[in-house]
């Protein structure tokens, strides 16, 4: 059995490999969950919005790590968007590029089909969708 939010969970996401689940609600976390046993990894502190939308990052198109980091990505419905290593509980950044509230988002892989890019598509509060291309942090 998982640790459940302390209130709504809006989102969830599987890792690459499919052995994390990312859980985002209401309470303003993001839960991360070991698949095999439900077990939690850990407890992510994401701001004082709800979290909207959780992505990962940092994986190849075989699902393996690109580096010795990977990293989950978080929008709050809020005007930012937050990044944490799944590794690193000290690693914390605010991406302020969204201007506008950020209900979710997407990754595209780094494949041959983007040229060895990694872009980021945004979904906001004012029906848009923004596409960014070359992103990086």
């Amino acid at each position: 059995k998982m640790t459940p939010h302390r209130r709504a969970a809006l989102t969830c996401a599987f890792s690459p490999t499919g052995e994390v689940l990312a859980t985002g609600g209401q309470d303003c976390s993001v839960l991360l969950h070991r698949v095999s046993d439900g077990s939690l990894l850990r407890e992510v502190a994401a701001g004082d919005s709800y979290v909207t939308c959780v992505s990962f990052m940092g994986f190849d198109d075989q699902a393996r790590p690109e580096s010795e980091e990977a990293y989950l990505l978080v929008s709050t419905g809020a005007t930012k968007i937050k990044v944490f290593s799944i590794s690193d509980p000290s690693f914390n950044k605010t991406l302020q590029q969204a201007g506008r509230a950020v209900n979710t988002l997407a990754l595209t892989r780094r494949s041959q089909a983007w040229q060895g890019q990694l872009g980021l598509l945004i979904g906001g509060g004012d029906n848009s969708l923004s596409y960014v291309p070359k992103f990086s942090f």
